[in-house]
C-alpha cells in the first residue's frame, strides 16, 4: 500500500481497518480512574525483572527505558496524574463484556478486532506497541500464525499513522518518545498481571467492599494497594533465575503478540478464581458476591501468595519481552547493513539448500558468460585473476 502522506495513510487506515491499530490508544480521554498496580506493586516487578537482565543485556535496557527497569516503580502514577486520559489503556474491555461462565472474548476467541477485545484496551496496546518496534522479517522466521492476535495484519507503515494521529490528538507529551513508549510497554505488562484489570463486572472490583483487620477497602484497592505493601520479600536469585529459564525456552517459539493473549487468558481465570472465593449461598440456593466481604486470615494468606506469584509472572515476562527487543533491534540494524544474523528461528539446513539451489543456478551461468567473453576476445578471468595473485 502506497502512503498518500500521513493523512492518507490515516485515513486509507481507517477505511481499511477500521481503526485497528495501537493509534487508537490515544484517542479516548475518559472512563476509568487512575488504577493499577501501586507503586509498591510495580517496584517488586520491576525489581525482579531489573535482576534478571544480566550484564551488557541490562546496559541495553537502560538505553532504550533511558533509565534503569527497578526506577520506574512510580512511572505510571506520576504519568497517569498528568494525563489522565491514558487510565483507559489499562483495562481489558470488550463488546459484549464477558462473564467467568463464558470466559474472556466471544465464543472462546480473543482478537484485537474491536468486540472481543477493544483497539485500546491493554491486551491490543500492548501487542501494538511492541508489533511497532519489532522487527518484520525477525516475525516472519515464526512458525505462521494460525489464529494472529490481529485478524487482519495493517500492511501501512504503523509509525507514521501513529505520529499522524499523536499530532493530531496533542498527546507529544505523552508519546514523546520511543523510551516514552517502551515505558509504558513496560508498566501495562506490568499491570497486565493484576486480575482485577481483565474483567469489567463489579466495575472492576471497585463494587466490593473488604474488610480486613477492621479496615475496609474496595477490592480492586486490596489487590492495587494492600497487597503489595505485605509482600516483604520475593523468592531468591537463584529460584527466580531457574524459573525464567525454564519459562523463557517455552516462551521463545511462540510469537510475542500471542503470548500476551495468552498471558491475558490466564489472568482472567485467576479473576475469575478470586470472585469465585467470594460467593456465598443464599436463602433461595442460589449464589452471589455480597457486597460487603468479612476477609479471613486464612483467606488472606490465599491472596498474597497469589499476588506474589502473579507479580514474579509478570516480572519474568517484562524482562523477556525487553530482551526480545534487544533481539529485534540487533536484527533491524544488521538489515540497514545488509548483514544477516542467526537467531532462534534461524533454519541452517533450510538456508543452506536455498544457497545451494541458488548456486547451482548462478555458478555455471556465470562460468558460460565468462568463457563466452573469452572467446569473442575478451579478457580472460582468469588470466586477471591469476595474475592479481601472483601481485
Amino acid at each position: 500500500l502506497r502512503l498518500p502522506g500521513l493523512f492518507g495513510a490515516m485515513t486509507a487506515c481507517q477505511r481499511q481497518y477500521g481503526g485497528q491499530l495501537l493509534l487508537i490508544l490515544v484517542l479516548v480521554e475518559k472512563c476509568c480512574l487512575a488504577r493499577a498496580w501501586s507503586p509498591h506493586g510495580h517496584r517488586f516487578v520491576n525489581d525482579m525483572a531489573q535482576s534478571l537482565l544480566k550484564g551488557k543485556h541490562r546496559d541495553q535496557v537502560r538505553t532504550m527505558l533511558h533509565g534503569d527497569v527497578a526506577t520506574f516503580d512510580d512511572w505510571e502514577q506520576k504519568t497517569a496524574s498528568s494525563f489522565p486520559h491514558t487510565n483507559i489503556l489499562h483495562w481489558h474491555r470488550q463488546t459484549p463484556e464477558w462473564s467467568c461462565s463464558a470466559g474472556i472474548g466471544l465464543q472462546n476467541q480473543l482478537h484485537c478486532d474491536g468486540k472481543e477485545a477493544t483497539y485500546d484496551s491493554i491486551l491490543c496496546v500492548v501487542g501494538a506497541t511492541f508489533r511497532k518496534y519489532a522487527h518484520d522479517a525477525l516475525l516472519r522466521a515464526f512458525p505462521k500464525s494460525q489464529d494472529p492476535l490481529w485478524p487482519s495484519e495493517p500492511s501501512v507503515n504503523w509509525m507514521e499513522v501513529v505520529r499522524k494521529y499523536t499530532k493530531d490528538s496533542h498527546f507529544e507529551e505523552v508519546f514523546a518518545s520511543k523510551a516514552t513508549e517502551l515505558r509504558w510497554l513496560v508498566t501495562l505488562l506490568g499491570d497486565m498481571h493484576q486480575p482485577l484489570h481483565w474483567l469489567r463486572e463489579h466495575d472492576y472490583g471497585k463494587e466490593i467492599t473488604v474488610s480486613y483487620q477492621g479496615q475496609e477497602h474496595t477490592l480492586l484497592d486490596f489487590w492495587e494497594d494492600v497487597l503489595p505493601q505485605h509482600l516483604t520479600s520475593g523468592p531468591t536469585q537463584t529460584t527466580l533465575d531457574s524459573s525464567y529459564a525454564s519459562h523463557a525456552t517455552k516462551w521463545s517459539h511462540v510469537v510475542p503478540t500471542e503470548l500476551f493473549r495468552d498471558w491475558a487468558r490466564e489472568a482472567a481465570e485467576v479473576a475469575c478464581k478470586i470472585y469465585q472465593g467470594l460467593e456465598v449461598n443464599h436463602g433461595d440456593g442460589s449464589r452471589g458476591i455480597p457486597k460487603r466481604v468479612e476477609l479471613s486470615e486464612a483467606a488472606f494468606q490465599g491472596w498474597l501468595e497469589l499476588a506474589q506469584t502473579m507479580m514474579q509472572r509478570g516480572s519474568e515476562r517484562v524482562a523477556f519481552v525487553l530482551l526480545d527487543l534487544i533481539e529485534h533491534r540487533r536484527h533491524a540494524i544488521a538489515t540497514k547493513l545488509g548483514r544477516g544474523l542467526r537467531h532462534r528461528h534461524s533454519h541452517a539446513w533450510e538456508n543452506f539448500g536455498t544457497n545451494l539451489a541458488i548456486a547451482v543456478l548462478v555458478v555455471p551461468t556465470l562460468l558460460y558468460a565468462f568463457r563466452w567473453h573469452e572467446r569473442v576476445g575478451g579478457l580472460s578471468i582468469g588470466r586477471l585473476l591469476l595474475k592479481a595473485l601472483k601481485n
